[in-house]
């Protein structure tokens, strides 16, 4: 079993926010959305359950990681869809 462990670097770190590009399916850490997340920085934030990701001022939890992507849930109208956001490998 791993351990993950916080560091002073977390102290106080609420959550990590990653913003979610829908045409391109892509992770990035700016909202002007320039700047692609690094998927070592996603994954960490992930496994600490802070990452949070935006996407069109819509704010999601992830619930799964695989690989260099999370996926997020949507339910709209009764029906769930589930979408996978790519973080830049490193």
């Amino acid at each position: 079993m791993d351990r993950l462990f916080q560091d002073a670097k977390d102290l106080n770190v609420s959550a990590v926010i990653a913003y979610g590009k829908a045409e391109d399916s892509k992770l990035y850490v700016d909202e002007d959305l320039t700047e692609e997340a690094k998927a070592d920085l996603v994954a960490d934030a992930f496994k600490r359950n802070v990452l949070v990701v935006v996407v069109d001022d819509v704010a999601y939890k992830p619930v799964k990681l695989d690989g260099n992507a999370v996926t997020v849930i949507d339910v709209a109208s009764g029906v769930v869809t589930a979408t996978a956001f790519t973080a830049a490998s490193d």
